[in-house]
């Protein structure tokens, strides 16, 4: 039985050998192609990506991926050339590797114009190397959705945190959706932050613009303004939706990244929710009274029984274990 994923690289290898055939011959088209295209609907909608596939390919070719496989590629076809077939072995053999390598390429550009979702697991974290080179590190109990085209490089948070070092690209603007608002940069590196309804944004290295996208999903709703953030400033979005700029402590920001976890005078509900992110223990409020306590520290990523610990002393509240973790709740 063949998988989904082997029929779409069958697809695709299949494409790459059509477009090197045309290519060879100067045509637009042919028998073999209209045939191909009338066999299955999903083969029109690959060809159909196909410039912009090869577009991008052609935008990409300087990158450190495609330049090591074009070095194996030579590779190979040397050591063909250095063995002793007969020519018309030498040439269908030629030919299957020139296709073979041309499907990988398509199929690394394919990567780039197909959305890919990175999740990490509760105390994991990871870093992604994108096609462009820019890097997304993943704070852990992280999702990022990340989709590239010819004209824009777009990602969406979907929970979690992340610090994104971006690849100057003045062509393909990079932008990060998270919650209703869309971090636009190009050469820059900053941190996203989603905890539950709250978003702060903390720029660390050249410059981005937030926009309001909330107004798109809701017409009737007057969009904030487009905020400018410089480095060193951080943009709190509330759940309710206001809005401040504060100067930032970056090296406490990205703090998780080095394994930290800082805390400066904030509510109870954010602070649990961050500490669950490293635990397979997970932490909860029992009621909005308790979330709204405020406490400051540092802790280590992971050391749960420390910080429950460590509020039961600081804000006088009483720890039950419920379901694996710990429910915290207000002393009567």
């Amino acid at each position: 039985m063949i998988m989904a994923d082997e029929h779409q690289q069958r697809r695709i290898a299949e494409a790459a050998a059509l477009s090197t055939q045309l290519s060879e011959q100067g045509l637009e088209t042919s028998p073999a192609l209209e045939a191909w295209l009338a066999a299955d609907p999903e083969h029109r909608r690959i060809w159909e990506r196909r410039t912009q596939t090869w577009s991008l390919l052609e935008s990409q070719k300087n990158s450190p991926e495609l330049l090591a496989l074009r070095q194996r590629a030579l590779g190979d076809l040397q050591r063909m050339g250095s063995r002793r077939w007969n020519h018309g072995a030498w040439k269908w053999r030629a030919t299957a590797a020139a296709v073979a390598v041309l499907a990988v390429m398509v199929t690394w550009s394919w990567y780039v114009v197909t959305p890919h979702t990175y999740r990490t697991r509760a105390g994991e974290l990871r870093v992604v190397t994108l096609p462009d080179s820019s890097r997304v590190h993943l704070d852990a109990s992280t999702e990022v959705r990340v989709s590239y085209s010819d004209n824009a490089r777009k990602l969406s948070l979907l929970k979690g945190q992340a610090r994104f070092e971006v690849a100057r690209d003045v062509m393909r603007p990079f932008s990060v959706l998270a919650g209703n608002r869309r971090v636009v940069a190009l050469g820059t590196v900053f941190n996203v932050d989603l905890l539950e309804q709250e978003l702060r944004v903390t720029l660390i290295e050249g410059k981005v613009m937030v926009l309001d996208q909330g107004a798109r999903a809701d017409p009737g709703r007057v969009p904030a303004r487009d905020i400018e953030l410089a480095p060193g400033q951080q943009l709190k979005v509330a759940p309710a939706g206001k809005e401040e700029v504060i100067l930032a402590d970056v090296q406490r920001a990205i703090a998780w990244e080095s394994g930290k976890l800082v805390f400066d005078d904030e509510p109870l509900a954010q602070i649990v929710t961050r500490v669950s992110r490293y635990s397979q223990q997970p932490v909860t409020v029992a009621d909005a009274h308790t979330g709204a306590l405020r406490m400051s520290g540092v802790f280590e990523a992971g050391d749960v029984t420390t910080f429950v610990e460590t509020v039961k002393d600081y804000l006088d509240v009483e720890i039950e274990q419920r379901d694996g973790g710990f429910l915290l709740k207000r002393s009567q």
